[in-house]
């Protein structure tokens, strides 16, 4: 756009009134506008023709823009201040309604001008001109730049990853194929009388009368160390690989993190494929450079990249290729290249080499404990995810000694064994308590995971004290309950706080040390249930004294055996507490019921099966005369199948139960029965609803009187 040809062209005419009433804005925005908008076409016929809009403010001019829908631009004068801008068409509006631009359009929150064109013939030319109206025009132009942008972008990245990525070694395929998936596996194969053998060595295939078993084995026909399996035909790996190379050009070097996976089956040899997800190219002798993540596969089948992370791509533990180290010297920083790192390579230890690279080597302290023999601790410790340290090594230590806090016997013995955190741990508490740990018990500890420094360990330990008795307990507890060591631990540590709880004397081996853990802890959780019961029932009888005296003095009159069923008064109010929590009904959560026990307006008695007298069935709330008022079973429900089943039973108990009352009984339900009569109209006039359960909704006296069985 010609910025002098165009700012030459003779402004609109202003607006004939500098107020208009707006029809196009918001609902919260219609009325009187005093920004208007006039359109026209500028240019000669030697020069492109633009589209011009002028800006009016109380009817004074205080921007013009202009589009060019050739070059697909548009600049916008400040009036006031005389300032050549690229602005869309709404920050110009408030900017000469005196806002400030908004580049963001979708941002509700701030201020924008209200504005309109003067007349339908300026939109016309505008929708003449563009084809569209200008915001429409506008973001069409900002999606082509941002699409060009990140073409642009793409193509200096790959130009990058072309000029500077060196090839990958002929011998890094190698060491991934025999090194890192140098597993052989002998499959075989079951067959009627014959077992079918194939080696993933040698590829030959033989048939024999039996199998050669599982584990590691020797080929009989080329004589390799092969794996015998016979579950499943096809075998697979995955593994993450770290490759460090010079790069070509640019004085970089680079970190090339991939995914390989390796599948063996008996058919064809094993088939390696990789997958190359991050690179970091950074500047010699600097540690720390720009990431470019695995974004598609274009048409061809080359990985592109891109330096935003699309799909959450990380560096994890992975296996860091030797062969390319001596050639970092002159592209690491001498703090790099002293770590060790490359002693870890060669040692094919597992570990984060992107952490190593970003802090750890410049600790003193790693260096040491990698030379010093330590490189599974180094691997724990380099692939903590919050590149933090456990409070197990001192960092500040000159030496392992002082780093680890061990004698030099133990120091020896953990390396060794080449130990990581678990181990060191376990020594760590050797060493400050003096309690012996034996070797077997200290491999079994590390095998199972089992840290000295767990919260639940740390509080068994204080009641055990010997590690060694430790471990063997949960060796046979583990293989008695057939549960994992972890499950153990944890019901132990449930059981100690019961147990401390019910004041067992847990001084005593017997007691921190059951013979039989599970039984130990569920006895623990019945005591608790039942002193639980016994804590609910004392609260009640403090309140009802006279409930328990009722039930003994009813219990003649109402209990009775039937054919398949029984009627049990309770023996005292916990046996109540205790058929409320097992039903899941609100006996045992309200006062209600054991007020009316203690008036002798009503009482509860429980329906059983003859054959489960044990077992909770139906509780039922009667009246002194035998009227039932209601019949709840499991989550204060009913089914109509037992309704059924237990109905002619009773109606055979009722009958037995008005030969026993006496006449006291007999007015006592004459005066339950108008006590209900009244409390059902109440509920009615205040039409109370059940809220929960399957009969959620319904009024409470109707499911009331359906419940109701009165005495014949």
């Amino acid at each position: 756009m010609r910025k002098r040809i165009v700012l030459q062209s003779e402004p609109c005419e202003p607006p004939k009134h500098p107020h208009m009433k707006n029809t196009r804005g918001w609902i919260g925005r219609r009325g009187v506008i005093a920004t208007i908008a006039k359109a026209q076409l500028v240019g000669t016929n030697d020069t492109v023709i633009v589209l011009n809009i002028d800006i009016f403010q109380e009817g004074e001019l205080k921007a013009r823009y202009f589009a060019d829908k050739f070059a697909n631009s548009h600049r916008a004068l400040i009036i006031d201040t005389g300032d050549w801008k690229q602005l869309c068409l709404q920050n110009v509006a408030n900017v000469a309604a005196g806002l400030r631009p908004n580049y963001n359009e979708y941002n509700y929150y701030c201020d924008v001008a209200d504005w309109d064109f003067e007349t339908d013939k300026d939109r016309d030319i505008v929708h003449e001109y563009l084809g569209c109206d200008v915001r429409g025009w506008e973001s069409e132009i900002q999606s082509e730049k941002r699409m060009t942008q990140l073409n642009n972008k793409q193509a200096r990245i790959d130009a990058l990853m072309e000029e500077a990525v060196p090839d990958i070694p002929e011998d890094f395929y190698r060491w991934m194929h025999e090194d890192i998936f140098g597993r052989k596996y002998l499959f075989q194969k079951k067959l009627t009388k014959m077992t079918r053998c194939t080696c993933g060595a040698c590829g030959k295939t033989w048939l024999q009368k039996k199998s050669i078993g599982i584990g590691r084995k020797t080929c009989p026909k080329c004589g390799s160390t092969v794996l015998g399996t016979y579950k499943q035909e096809v075998k697979s790996a995955e593994k993450s690989l770290y490759l460090l190379q010079p790069c070509r050009k640019y004085g970089r070097w680079i970190e090339r993190y991939f995914r390989a996976s390796c599948v063996w089956s008996p058919q064809k040899e094993s088939l390696v494929s990789i997958d190359e997800r991050i690179r970091v190219i950074v500047p010699n002798g600097k540690d720390w450079g720009t990431c470019y993540y695995e974004d598609f596969v274009d048409k061809d089948g080359k990985p592109t990249y891109w330096d935003a992370n699309h799909f959450n791509g990380r560096m994890g533990n992975g296996y860091l290729y030797p062969g390319t180290l001596s050639q970092m010297k002159k592209c690491w920083p001498d703090t790099l290249f002293r770590s060790g790192m490359e002693k870890l390579a060669a040692a094919g230890v597992c570990f984060n080499v992107n952490h190593m690279i970003i802090r750890w080597h410049k600790n003193p302290c790693m260096e040491y404990i990698i030379k010093g023999g330590f490189h599974r601790l180094a691997a724990e410790m380099i692939s903590n995810t919050y590149w933090g340290t456990d409070y197990k090594v001192d960092l500040n230590g000159e030496n392992p000694q002082e780093a680890f806090r061990l004698s030099a016997d133990r120091v020896n013995r953990f390396r060794q064994m080449n130990g990581g955190l678990t181990v060191l741990g376990w020594l760590q508490y050797e060493q400050t308590t003096g309690a012996k740990i034996s070797q077997a018990n200290l491999i079994e500890a590390d095998k199972h995971g089992i840290h000295c420094n767990d919260q639940d360990v740390w509080k068994i330990l204080s009641y055990v004290r010997s590690p060694d008795a430790f471990i063997n307990y949960l060796r046979k507890q583990s293989k008695l309950q057939k549960v994992s060591r972890r499950q153990v631990i944890s019901d132990w540590v449930d059981y100690l706080d019961m147990a401390k709880k019910q004041k067992l004397n847990l001084s005593n081996a017997l007691f921190y040390k059951p013979k039989n853990l599970k039984a130990a802890h569920d006895a623990c959780v019945r005591f608790a249930h039942q002193n639980e019961l016994k804590l609910k029932a004392d609260g009640i009888r403090e309140r009802f004294p006279d409930v328990e005296r009722v039930l003994n003095d009813i219990r003649d009159k109402y209990t009775y055996d039937g054919d398949g069923f029984s009627v049990i008064v309770p023996a005292d109010i916990a046996d109540i507490v205790h058929e409320g929590r097992c039903l899941g009904h609100c006996i045992d959560t309200t006062d209600r019921y054991f007020d009316r026990i203690q008036q002798h307006i009503s009482y509860l008695v429980f329906l059983r099966r003859s054959s489960q007298k044990d077992v909770p069935y139906y509780t039922l709330e009667i009246e002194p005369g035998g009227t039932i008022r209601q019949q709840r079973t499991t989550g204060n429900n009913q089914n109509k199948a037992d309704v059924k089943a237990y109905s002619s039973f009773i109606h055979e108990w009722q009958r037995v139960v008005r030969d026993r009352i006496s006449e006291e009984d007999r007015q006592l339900a004459e005066i339950s029965r108008q006590t209900r009569i009244r409390e059902y109209q109440e509920l009615r006039d205040k039409q109370e609803k059940v809220w929960r359960g399957a009969l959620a909704g319904k009024l409470l006296v109707d499911v009331l009187e359906a419940d109701l069985i009165e005495v014949v």
